[in-house]
């Protein structure tokens, strides 16, 4: 379980790059989104504990020197820096997109449980395509995810891809994970794949399921493999998440 303290809140500062860890203080100034809501919502001034990040592993503790609210601009004074390796084994969710605010609940929800890329996936049976202007908001949403998660590393966005374009990608490090209701309930035929794994990547299809051609697509690769969330028909969201949980215990043993 990591050290850091759970007292202060955490914010991300993403031109901020530490080389190395420090026990001296560092200065450091936070501005535009990032401290309009340290100063409006959070209400710190000077003397608060602050936490700080990079979003690519780096993590300052400190205290606010000064505050400043036109425009909001705070000074911190960051006592102690820590690097934060990258996970040894990448969890990727490549999903289909759920309907309106539901992608905001999947992106959330698979930030929180330790989604390190996302891979907008376009099924034959979608319901919702992408459009590149779904990105910006998408990476709002991971930042408030990591945030509520104290998470030092901010998930990737991937381009936009279908299962074809998705199993060419696979190489010998990688492994897929794919929902199916006829799919093992163990995760036992995974795990024996597990030596020199790099990627988990979690294949999630729309609420009408694959396709026909893409079932058949993932049930001959030789790297993937068909898992169930259960007897019912979830929603794309809810066997995101159950999926990936079932990945993060392939990625702990």
């Amino acid at each position: 379980m990591s050290s850091r303290t759970r007292s202060a809140p955490l914010f991300y500062h993403s031109d901020w790059s530490p080389s190395t860890t420090s026990q001296e203080t560092e200065k450091l100034t936070l501005s535009g989104d990032e401290a309009k809501h340290a100063m409006n919502a959070r209400r710190l001034r000077e003397g608060d504990a602050i936490e700080i990040s990079n979003g690519q592993g780096a993590h300052g503790i400190g205290v606010v020197e000064t505050a400043a609210t036109k425009p909001p601009r705070l000074t911190l004074n960051i006592e102690k820096i820590t690097l934060e390796p990258h996970p040894a084994i990448e969890l990727v969710l490549a999903t289909a997109l759920p309907k309106g605010d539901r992608q905001s609940t999947l992106l959330d929800m698979a930030t929180q449980v330790g989604m390190q890329r996302f891979v907008p996936l376009e099924c034959d049976l979608s319901s919702v395509r992408f459009q590149p202007k779904m990105i910006s908001r998408w990476r709002r949403i991971l930042l408030s995810g990591c945030k509520q998660s104290r998470r030092v590393h901010l998930p990737d966005i991937d381009r936009h891809s279908n299962i074809e374009q998705l199993l060419t990608s696979i190489d010998d490090f990688s492994v897929v994970l794919f929902g199916d209701q006829n799919g093992e309930a163990v995760l036992d035929t995974a795990v024996n794949e597990i030596q020199d794994l790099q990627h988990i990547i979690v294949a999630v299809g729309p609420e009408a399921g694959f396709s026909d051609k893409e079932l058949q697509l993932l049930k001959n690769h030789p790297k993937a493999f068909a898992i169930t969330a259960g007897p019912h028909i979830l929603r794309t969201e809810t066997a995101a998440i159950v999926l990936l949980s079932l990945a993060n215990q392939i990625a702990k043993l």
